[in-house]
């Protein structure tokens, strides 16, 4: 169970360009540039494999529209999120910007819970790495939030409509401008 976009459902160009987006915080040298975003390629795997593990996902509206790499790469990012969707072992909700604000300090996470062969742990991607969390009242707590933003998302019919409407708004071809022009991005055309 992912809250946030830590990668587990990135095109590779839009990987890249979150990647590179943190540049401006932490300078990544080239070569764990490519080895983080060839990591979340991996995780990826796990969900289109043969054998797919179930995945259930939150997404906040702000991903949809933040515009990483220009209109070509969001675009190919949400009819990829859109396809992955339909996959039965995904469940993607999209938590829309008019719900409350999550828990203070909750950012992006992923749940990994394993029924009764192994205790559930928790992945937190920080800026530059990540964290195991695998303490019984940490990941019930994880849990506890998960369920909260599960539950002021949209359903996943809805989740996918509001991804569509979103790619139509922001991201379709456009002759000049869009989202990403106010903040000196180039736009394709």
């Amino acid at each position: 169970e992912q809250a946030g976009d830590d990668g587990g459902l990135q095109t590779e160009p839009y990987a890249v360009q979150t990647v590179l987006a943190e540049q401006s915080i932490v300078r990544r040298p080239p070569g764990q540039i490519r080895t983080t975003v060839a990591a979340r390629m991996r995780r990826q795997n796990s969900v289109l494999r043969r054998r797919p593990l179930t995945l259930s996902v939150i997404l906040d509206e702000s991903v949809l529209r933040r515009g990483l790499g220009g209109a070509a790469v969001m675009r190919e990012q949400l009819a990829h999120l859109t396809r992955v969707a339909e996959l039965p072992t995904v469940t993607l909700r999209v938590r829309p910007f008019d719900r409350p604000e999550p828990p203070p300090g909750v950012g992006s996470f992923t749940l990994l819970r394993f029924g009764e062969t192994f205790h559930d742990v928790v992945f937190v991607e920080l800026l530059s790495g990540g964290v195991y969390l695998e303490d019984e009242a940490t990941t019930f707590h994880y849990g506890q939030v998960f369920e909260l933003l599960a539950g002021q998302s949209l359903d996943p019919a809805a989740s996918v409509a509001a991804i569509e409407a979103v790619a139509a708004e922001c991201w379709r071809r456009r002759s000049r401008g869009g989202p990403g022009a106010r903040y000196g991005r180039s736009e394709e055309h």
